[in-house]
């Protein structure tokens, strides 16, 4: 088995202070980790959140929110990128 955390860290809420918030290559890094394991379970509930912290959460969950509203204003940003 494993030691140590199975995530570096949560995913932060958009208040947070800190460098998860602002963005980055770790915010990148956990963006794409949050997306491969939190995926719908066949009972609609959360894979990730049930592996990692024993919660039947709703799909998507919060983690998965916020990894995917990211993801948009990251190519968002990258599409518009060029015409500013």
């Amino acid at each position: 088995m494993r030691r140590g955390p199975a995530v570096p860290g949560a995913a932060p809420a958009p208040d947070q202070p800190g460098p998860l918030a602002g963005g980055g290559a770790d915010a990148d890094h956990l963006m794409w980790l949050i997306l491969a394991v939190h995926v719908r379970r066949i009972d609609g509930t959360c894979a990730g959140c049930r592996a990692w912290w024993a919660r039947l959460s709703p799909y998507p969950c919060w983690q998965v929110e916020w990894a995917t509203s990211r993801q948009a204003r990251s190519r968002t940003a990258r599409f518009l990128g060029g015409l500013r």
